[in-house]
């Protein structure tokens, strides 16, 4: 089968994460994660580059959502924007899911973690 590359035309973009987690003080906050995600959505966006079309990428990072919100959000944007490319006779073919942030490995499981996030639920979520 040969190998089609991403195209701005099929592409999807979902930019989550933050640079900061006031309930959480505990998580060092960093201007690095802007600048990550910044860099990344400059260049996906611009047309001399990747040249992706604005409704195609779904900006979460630093929103102060809870975790509920965050994935009614993805699942609202991915229906959304699949049926309009569809519609539009390009299918979606390609989703990039970039995070950008604090991140753990507890019990042998990825864990991010979100703006919104706070020391109690995290540990009550996922205990050590």
């Amino acid at each position: 089968m040969p190998q089609i590359s991403p195209s701005p035309q099929t592409t999807l973009v979902i930019l989550l994460g933050a640079s900061q987690w006031p309930r959480f003080p505990e998580l060092q906050s960093s201007k690095a994660f802007t600048n990550s995600a910044s860099q990344l959505k400059k260049y996906l966006l611009n047309p001399r580059q990747f040249g992706l079309s604005a409704e195609n990428l779904l900006d979460l990072f630093d929103v102060d959502q809870s975790a509920d919100d965050i994935d009614s959000a993805i699942g609202d944007f991915l229906d959304q924007r699949i049926k309009a490319l569809k519609s539009s006779g390009s299918a979606a073919r390609d989703l990039l899911v970039y995070y950008v942030g604090h991140g753990d490995l507890l019990a042998f499981k990825l864990n991010i973690t979100w703006r919104s996030a706070a020391p109690a639920a995290i540990a009550r979520e996922l205990p050590v």
